[in-house]
């Protein structure tokens, strides 16, 4: 979702400082290195609310669901949708 939004604020001339571009194509390059045949992998999957109390029980909480991750959920196909569509635009008044 990151790379979404700095694409499309490079896009349409919001974010003009380089560094921003930079970000969204390093953003690109990483969602890339996670896609197999087209499937996200490393998605966190959809967590809930955590019935635990206490800041180290609720990040332990979060961690653990990472172990959860699998190749193709669903929870991470729309914003890799999202970032490539941002990307590939050409329509926006501020594309460089």
């Amino acid at each position: 979702m990151f790379t979404f939004a700095l694409a499309t604020g490079v896009k349409n001339g919001w974010l003009t400082d380089a560094k921003y571009a930079q970000s969204a194509r390093a953003g690109w390059l990483a969602l890339a290195s996670k896609t197999t045949g087209g499937e996200l992998n490393s998605v966190c999957p959809g967590t809930g609310e955590p019935k635990v109390f206490g800041l180290a029980a609720q990040q332990r909480y979060y961690i653990d669901q990472m172990k959860g991750s699998q190749l193709g959920d669903q929870h991470g196909q729309a914003p890799l949708l999202w970032a490539a569509h941002a990307l590939l635009r050409a329509d926006c008044p501020g594309v460089r």
